[in-house]
């Protein structure tokens, strides 16, 4: 078997609604896995988030965080690829969402720190997914300590996002991407970030030819991923939209639609159907 890379999602894909891992996905990693399989968490949690899947699943592969604003190996601290956007724009965008509403929950991630300037409703909430404590601190005084942020999440309800995009976007800024990963979130990132740029980032650090590349996601911010990989498979819970883009659909992340899939592909004798 040639070295293939599989470049996966984590939320909505990995993970079922209650944000678990299933004990076959677990058992397939660290059991059944084939060697030649580079199995890659990349999504746009921050890295301290990814830590503990990670670990979870046994792999010693690097993880694409922030959407493959950050790539690092959790398990050598080796960076290999990195692309903020510059504190000057992290602090006017700070200070646009202050100024257009107070009802805004602003999170700054440099590296591996997650900083906000307090724990309200939304943090309290994305604390609760992921797992991990965000650090309180002035987020001015951070961002002066800094060189670069690799990106600013924004929440608050869809109607306040709504505006805000449209407002942030009004601002002019350039060399940044606002994109809504949920609609109470908004995801802000330098414009040349996204996770299909760092499954070629990673097909280059392995050295694997096009044809071995796989993607797996169930969402939007999947889309250019799934496209790109030689075989995009979109979970049962994706939109059509992504389904259409796909060249294998599997079960939903509650039935256990990426283990499937990975057996599917990667497991010698077993035969599933496309869903």
């Amino acid at each position: 078997m040639k070295d293939t890379l599989v470049f996966s999602d984590i939320d909505g894909t990995i993970l079922n609604t209650t944000h678990q891992l299933t004990i076959e996905l677990i058992d397939w990693m660290k059991n059944e896995k084939p060697n030649q399989v580079h199995f890659v968490l990349a999504s746009a949690r921050p890295p301290i988030a990814m830590f503990e899947i990670h670990q979870q699943l046994g792999l010693d592969t690097p993880i694409a965080s922030f959407n493959s604003a950050l790539i690092i190996n959790p398990n050598t601290n080796e960076i290999i690829h990195s692309q903020g956007f510059s504190v000057k724009k992290a602090q006017e965008i700070y200070q646009a969402a202050q100024d257009f509403s107070a009802e805004i929950s602003v999170n700054v991630f440099s590296g591996t720190r997650w900083l906000v300037d307090k724990i309200d409703y939304w943090v309290q909430q994305e604390m609760d997914i992921t797992n991990v404590k965000a650090s309180v601190m002035n987020i001015t005084d951070f961002l002066q300590s800094v060189d670069e942020v690799h990106k600013i999440l924004c929440m608050a309800n869809k109607e306040i996002l709504d505006n805000f995009t449209i407002y942030l976007a009004n601002l002019g800024f350039t060399g940044l991407s606002l994109t809504r990963s949920k609609p109470t979130y908004l995801e802000i990132v330098n414009e040349q970030v996204s996770k299909h740029k760092g499954l070629f980032i990673l097909q280059d650090y392995y050295d694997i030819d096009h044809n071995q590349t796989y993607a797996i996601g169930d969402h939007f911010n999947d889309l250019a991923m799934i496209q790109a990989a030689n075989i995009g498979i979109a979970m049962g819970n994706a939109p059509q939209d992504v389904k259409n883009n796909a060249q294998y659909i599997t079960k939903s992340n509650d039935e256990n639609g990426a283990y499937e899939a990975l057996k599917h592909f990667f497991s010698i004798g077993d035969e599933y159907e496309t869903y």
